[in-house]
């Protein structure tokens, strides 16, 4: 939960960022590795859980508009979260019954 939270008011202030490339880019790596410590099913029990990745969707999209401008090495970091957040979705929504509440979302 404290990860959670964390690294999302690291990602909406943006605390430091603006002026240091290594700052974002070791940012973006630690994001990169909480899927590899963390199960779906844990990192998406805590209320946290959807206030941090609508940061997180947010913070990548800005990541990708700036991408030209220093922060490529960032970028691979972030897509390979999102690589491992969506891989096991089809699981989570069968394991817990969520298929039909994301099939009439849209």
């Amino acid at each position: 939960v404290a990860l959670l939270e964390g690294s999302t008011q690291l990602m909406r202030e943006k605390t430091g960022l603006a002026h240091s490339e290594a700052c974002l880019h070791h940012l973006c790596r630690i994001l990169s590795r909480i899927k590899s410590h963390f199960q779906l099913v844990e990192l998406a029990k805590p209320p946290q859980y959807h206030v941090w990745l609508q940061s997180l969707a947010t913070f990548t999209e800005e990541i990708l508009a700036a991408w030209r401008a220093g922060s490529t090495r960032s970028v691979h970091y972030l897509v390979r979260l999102w690589g491992a957040l969506v891989l096991p979705t089809p699981y989570l929504r069968m394991r817990d019954g969520l298929s039909r509440s994301y099939d009439n979302d849209g």
